[in-house]
C-alpha cells in the first residue's frame, strides 16, 4: 500500500478517534484547571490511577460505567489534594503536581499488586463494545469510522462541546475565566476565586482520570503500570497548542492522534527500510513544531500559577503574603474600600484597581513613596485579610531577597 493511500483508509481514521479519546479527556481537564489559574502537573499520575481504579472496579464485579464513575471520583480526590496544597496553602504548583504524579502512580501500582499479587499476564475484563448509530452507519466511509467507536469516545467529543459552551457562553464560565485572569476583579464582583479554583481543579482532575480509565475499559481490557506512556505530558502541551480553548483542544488531540496512527501504519510499509524508532519520533516532532507555531500567538491566563488569598493578598514566590501596610515596597496592590465607616480612610479616598486615579490618566505606583494611596493605607489592615506570618517576618524575608 502506498503511503498516500493510507490516508484514505477507514482503519486509519477509526484509530485516530480511539487514540484521541484519552487525550481529549486529559487536555480538557488540564485546560479547565489552567483556565482557573492552577497548573496541574499531576495529570500523568492521575491518569494512571484512573486507569487502575476503573479496571479494578470492573474486575471486582462492577459494570463499565461504574468503573468510569469510580475513576472520576478518584480523580476529584486527587484534585482536592492538589487544590488544598496550591490554592489554600499557596504551595508551588510545579512541585505539588509532580509530587501527586509520583504519589498517584505508586498508589496505583500498590493497589494493583494487592488485587493481583502474582506477576505475569494481568487479568482481563470485557471492555466497552462499539456503538452503532443506525443513521450514521449507512453513510459511506464516515459510517464505518464512527460505527467502530465506543461510548466514551462520543462522551469525550460531547464534553469538549459542552465545556466550550460553558466557558464562553455562561456566567459560570465567565467566573472561571475571571478567576484565572484577575482574581482580585472576580472577588470585587462577588465571585469567590478560591472556591472556583478548587472546584475547577477537582472536576479537571476527574476528567483526567476518566481519560486514563478509557485505556483499560475501552482501548484495552487490562491494566499495566506503564500504559499511560506520557499521554499526560502531551495533554499539557496540547493546552498551550489550543490557546486554552476547548474547540482547539479537540482539534489538537485529533491532530496528534493522526500523527500517531499514521506512523504505526508507516512501520508496516517502510519498516524494512527505516528503523522503527524514527517512526515513533514522528508524532512528537510534528507536535513540537505545531506547538511552537501556535504558542507564539497563544495568550496565557494572567493569573496562571499565581497563588491568591481571599481579601486581595497575593502570595510571593517564597510563599509569603504581601500585605499593603508594612512600609515595604508593594509590587501588587489592590486598593480596597474600608469595611466600616469608622475607618480613618474614607471610601472616596481609596481608588479601586492596581493604579491610582489621577485627573486625565491612570498611573501605576509600586512604592509607598510614589503612591499616596498606599501611604494612606499603610496602617490600615485590609478587610478580611489574615496573614499566616507576622508582618516583621515578611519584612525580613523580603529584605534578604533584596
Amino acid at each position: 500500500m502506498d503511503i498516500i493511500e493510507i490516508l484514505a483508509t477507514t482503519g486509519l481514521w477509526a484509530a485516530v478517534l480511539r487514540i484521541a479519546t484519552p487525550l481529549i479527556f486529559g487536555t480538557l481537564g488540564a485546560l479547565l484547571c489552567e483556565r482557573a489559574g492552577v497548573l496541574n502537573l499531576g495529570i500523568e499520575g492521575i491518569m494512571t490511577f484512573g486507569a487502575m481504579i476503573g479496571w479494578l472496579t470492573v474486575y471486582q464485579g462492577g459494570d463499565l460505567w461504574t468503573g468510569v464513575a469510580a475513576a472520576f471520583a478518584a480523580g476529584t480526590l486527587f484534585g482536592l489534594l492538589h487544590a488544598g496544597m496550591t490554592v489554600n496553602l499557596g504551595l508551588s504548583q510545579h512541585v505539588t503536581g509532580l509530587g501527586i504524579t509520583l504519589f498517584a502512580s505508586s498508589v496505583a501500582y500498590y493497589l494493583f499488586r494487592l488485587a493481583v499479587p502474582v506477576a505475569g499476564t494481568p487479568p482481563t475484563i470485557e471492555p466497552f463494545a462499539p456503538v452503532v448509530v443506525p443513521l450514521l452507519s449507512s453513510v459511506p466511509f464516515l459510517g464505518v469510522v464512527l460505527s467502530s467507536q465506543t461510548a466514551p469516545t462520543w462522551l469525550a467529543v460531547f464534553t469538549a462541546l459542552v465545556m466550550g459552551w460553558v466557558l464562553f457562553r455562561t456566567p459560570l464560565g465567565l467566573a472561571i475565566r475571571m478567576s484565572g485572569e484577575n482574581p482580585e476583579a472576580a472577588e470585587a464582583q462577588g465571585v469567590d476565586p478560591v472556591r472556583i479554583r478548587i472546584g475547577c481543579v477537582m472536576v479537571g482532575s476527574g476528567l483526567m482520570a476518566v481519560g486514563g480509565a478509557f485505556l483499560t475499559l475501552s482501548a484495552f481490557n487490562s491494566f499495566f503500570p506503564t500504559m499511560v506512556q506520557g499521554r499526560g505530558w502531551v495533554c499539557i502541551a496540547l493546552v498551550v497548542f489550543a490557546s486554552w480553548r476547548p474547540g482547539r483542544a479537540l482539534f489538537g488531540a485529533l491532530l496528534f492522534a493522526l500523527f500517531d496512527a499514521y506512523q504505526l501504519r508507516l512501520q508496516t510499509v517502510l519498516g524494512g527500510v527505516v528503523p522503527y524508532q524514527l517512526f515513533l519520533m514522528v508524532p512528537y516532532v510534528l507536535s513540537i513544531v505545531a506547538l511552537v507555531v501556535m504558542a507564539r500567538r497563544a495568550r496565557v491566563p494572567q493569573g496562571l500559577m499565581k497563588a491568591y488569598m481571599q481579601g486581595g493578598a497575593l502570595i510571593g514566590r517564597v510563599g509569603c503574603p504581601l500585605p499593603a501596610h508594612d512600609g515595604v515596597t508593594v509590587r501588587r496592590m489592590f486598593h480596597r474600600a474600608p469595611a466600616t465607616t469608622d475607618d480613618p480612610v474614607t471610601p472616596a479616598s481609596v481608588p479601586l484597581g492596581n493604579s491610582c486615579a489621577e485627573p486625565g490618566r491612570r498611573t501605576r505606583h509600586d512604592t509607598e513613596e510614589s503612591c499616596p494611596s498606599i501611604a494612606r493605607l499603610r496602617d490600615v489592615p485590609l478587610p478580611g485579610y489574615r496573614s499566616r506570618w507576622p508582618p516583621d517576618t515578611c519584612a525580613r524575608r523580603r529584605a534578604r531577597r533584596t
